[in-house]
């Protein structure tokens, strides 16, 4: 089985959308009243049908002829094909749409570029990558760069077709230079949809498909491209924690520094008695809590972000920071907790392009967040929160067990956008992978209503391909960029932590289900054709 792209250049007449499920449906014995089991597996199906494709234009001829090969690529139901539901409208505003100019290649080459060892054409809105020679390459990437929000994801994607030559290695990135890979990389892959979803800590991108092996290629051999997308997205949030004891702070796994703890004083946000105190000492010195012993962590370069719940007791500033353990250099940031306002940001050394986030939960409550990009090899990491008295300060007398702060659900992530509160106990949480009909999303837009409306349309990127989500309510997000997503069908495979959802274009992935693929021909100038399709 190989997947195939339907040309989106092809003109539908009519779109019908059915939804197909595998419910139980019976009668109790006695009463007679109706039961209804859910057996999953719940997907949509597509019937496409195209207008005239044709004519004695080369435009025409060249959209008759795409269409008649499609057709014929799907080998019955053999093949996947990643397809959209072209009536739709979107009503939300989510800020997406295509970044890269000539991304169907209607154009030819224009705006495209490959290494100077190999070459590029263009034919009936394909792009062929030719080699040069054997090793690795960078078969294709936007001759300049495109315009970015800082900090936001986006995903890129590519459909790659195998030419001549077999392939393996073949890899797609966001990076800052015309060749990097510094904000997303997906390797080792074969020929397909390939996406990936990133992170740009600058305001200029660029997406890149590349082959990553060493040797095995030829002169001459090549890969089809017929689409290339870099936009705007969120990302999944399934909810990982990499500390333990998160609402327990006077646990063994928290250490303090002039702050004894009290536990289950207070009121968390979940109106349970379960928030904790962190008192004063009279010291002249910092007053923190931080865990411990060390977090592992991978010695790559990596973003990772820190959240906690704080409610002002007799301090109204507080810190949070985050530090690598090798060259005990920290990201910090502070807290109004009277305004709910942002204060100093600040990034040691080690680190690269902190950014604060704080959200409030009702109550005097304010989720504070920091993210910031661990950049050396650092195996060992920690977090702390800490009191204040005023902005980009740390050190002042206490007053002897004094409440200073209350403090509930620390969470620690390798995220680059603020992630969700998760509780934790003797354990760190993974991930808690999402099922069901709803989605927990990160890297929205802040303080946004109506991101999506009902019946609009996203992409779920799954690790055996894509599902096509209708939304059923409308998406709003908090300050911090977090939301819930609804929609139906209900996932079939639960999506990993940072997955890309999908706005612009999303794609369905689906097999023909009728009886045989087909088209019909007026002799040498029109065809027309009708398929029906269901998710895969």
């Amino acid at each position: 089985m190989s997947d195939v792209l339907m040309p989106l250049n092809l003109r539908h007449a009519r779109t019908a959308v059915r939804y197909l499920d595998s419910s139980g449906i019976s009668r109790g014995m006695f009463g007679g009243q109706t039961i209804v089991a859910a057996r999953g597996g719940d997907r949509l199906a597509l019937t496409l049908e195209m207008t005239k494709h044709g004519g004695r234009t080369t435009t025409g001829l060249a959209e008759r002829a795409q269409l008649r090969s499609w057709l014929a690529s799907l080998r019955g139901r053999h093949n996947a094909v990643y397809a959209q539901d072209k009536s739709r409208q979107r009503r939300g505003t989510f800020p997406t749409g295509e970044l890269l100019a000539n991304n169907t290649f209607s154009n030819g080459t224009t705006g495209w570029s490959i290494d100077a060892t190999s070459s590029l054409s263009a034919a009936d809105r394909v792009i062929r990558a030719t080699y040069g020679q054997g090793g690795s390459e960078n078969l294709l990437f936007p001759a300049s760069a495109v315009t970015v929000t800082q900090y936001a994801p986006y995903v890129a994607r590519a459909m790659v077709i195998a030419g001549r030559g077999s392939y393996t290695s073949l890899g797609i990135g966001i990076g800052s230079t015309n060749t990097g890979v510094q904000y997303a990389n997906l390797a080792s892959q074969t020929p397909g949809l390939l996406t990936v979803a990133g992170v740009p800590s600058g305001t200029s991108a660029y997406a890149t498909v590349y082959d990553g092996a060493a040797s095995g290629q030829l002169a001459g051999d090549y890969i089809l491209i017929p689409y290339m997308s870099l936009s705007r997205c969120a990302l999944v949030d399934n909810g990982s924690n990499l500390l333990q004891r998160s609402d327990e702070f006077g646990n063994g796994f928290w250490g303090t520094s002039q702050m004894t703890v009290s536990s289950d004083a207070d009121i968390a946000p979940t109106a349970a008695m379960i928030a904790d105190y962190l008192r004063e000492t009279n010291t002249s010195s910092s007053h923190f809590i931080s865990n411990a012993s060390g977090i592992t962590v991978p010695s790559g370069a990596a973003d990772y972000s820190f959240s906690v719940a704080i409610q002002a007791g007799n301090r109204s500033w507080a810190y949070i920071y985050i530090a690598e353990n090798t060259g005990s250099t920290t990201a910090i940031a502070w807290f109004n907790l009277s305004t709910g306002a942002i204060g100093t940001v600040t990034t040691g050394a080690n680190f690269a392009n902190a950014r604060a986030a704080i959200t409030a939960l009702g109550n005097n409550w304010y989720r504070c967040s920091i993210t910031a990009r661990k950049t050396n090899a650092a195996t060992s990491m920690s977090v702390a929160i800490g009191a204040a008295t005023a902005d980009n300060t740390t050190s002042f007398t206490g007053v002897t067990n004094q409440v200073a702060l209350v403090v509930w659900r620390a969470t620690f992530a390798a995220s680059s956008a603020p992630a969700r509160l998760v509780q934790s106990t003797s354990a760190a949480v993974t991930q808690q992978p999402q099922t069901g009909s709803a989605l927990h999303l990160k890297g929205l837009p802040a303080s946004t209503s109506g991101l999506l409306e009902i019946d609009d349309q996203v992409e779920v990127v799954t690790g055996i391909g894509s599902e096509l989500k209708i939304v059923t309510a409308r998406l709003n997000s908090d300050a911090s960029g977090l939301g819930y997503l609804q929609f139906e069908p209900p996932l079939r495979t639960a999506p990993v932590d940072n997955a890309p959802i999908v706005v612009h274009q999303p794609f369905g992935r689906f097999l023909f289900s009728g009886d045989a693929v087909g088209f019909d021909n007026d002799p040498g100038v029109w065809t027309t054709a009708s398929a029906e399709f269901e998710e895969a």
